[in-house]
């Protein structure tokens, strides 16, 4: 029998064999691409308060989480008491009240005097809060993503007396794998309900990238006092249906109050 008889068989053995692998490797990428299509980035960050005596920590108490979902030219941020929405396609933002269940809608770019009533207007305009933005030059590793530290000092003031002085370091990262144009697009937005002055608001954008750790200490009854807010996790994952729209029950009203704040 000639050699290349005896070989043919076994040759188209493995040629099917190849065609199969080849068929799997199709057929699982074809899953593991299903999974993540449309998946967005999902960002957790708890907040809580470190108790230290004589350096030691005695007692670490969770106070909130929060969330962050960032999709394609949307950005949906939750605390506790409220949502804040981007819609940068419909050029739209919505703010949430979670417990009153009621939540107003503008337009984009935001002019916040627009949406404030009376009472919260003149608020405002006696209660503002300003602030200064230092790079210190040092860094710290969150989450194996290289993080520049920045000291913060804000002062809170009514007309143009100083009520109060807090002063706050925070570590941030551009290193990251989404872009963070909507992230500091949501921050400027934030800080304007926020009543941040023009001013502050400036300093504060010298903070480049997203804020991994913001840490303030404070002195209480002779122990050292940190109220930490800090990334827990930052992942892929396909958002809840609605995520970047008021949620569904919700009463939409013309202006922001008082119980909004």
């Amino acid at each position: 029998m000639a050699e290349s008889e005896t070989i043919a068989p076994e040759s188209q053995t493995i040629k099917k064999v190849e065609a199969m692998k080849r068929i799997v490797l199709i057929v699982l990428m074809g899953l593991v691409l299903g999974n993540f299509a449309g998946a967005d980035i999902y960002i957790k960050d708890v907040v809580r308060t470190d108790t230290y005596v004589d350096g030691e920590l005695v007692g670490s108490k969770e106070t909130a989480v929060n969330e962050m979902w960032i999709g394609d030219n949307k950005i949906a941020y939750m605390t506790p008491p409220r949502i804040l929405i981007l819609d940068l396609e419909e050029k739209q933002i919505f703010i949430v009240n979670r417990s009153a269940k009621t939540y107003v809608e503008a337009a984009l770019p935001l002019d916040i005097s627009k949406l404030l009533s009376e009472q919260v207007k003149s608020r405002f305009k006696m209660y503002k809060t300003t602030g200064t933005v230092k790079e210190t030059g040092e860094s710290k590793e969150i989450m194996d993503r290289n993080c520049k530290e920045y000291e913060v000092t804000s002062q809170a003031m009514y007309g143009d007396t100083v009520r109060g002085t807090n002063k706050f370091k925070v570590w941030a990262t551009t290193d990251v794998s989404f872009d963070l144009g909507i992230y500091e697009t949501m921050l400027r937005n934030l800080r304007m309900i926020s009543n941040r002055d023009e001013r502050y608001r400036e300093e504060l954008r010298k903070i480049r990238g997203i804020q991994m750790r913001i840490e303030m200490t404070t002195e209480q009854d002779g122990a050292e006092v940190k109220y930490v807010e800090e990334k827990v996790e930052m992942s892929e994952k396909q958002p809840p249906a609605g995520i970047y729209s008021a949620p569904s029950g919700f009463t939409r009203k013309d202006k922001l109050t008082s119980e909004d704040f």
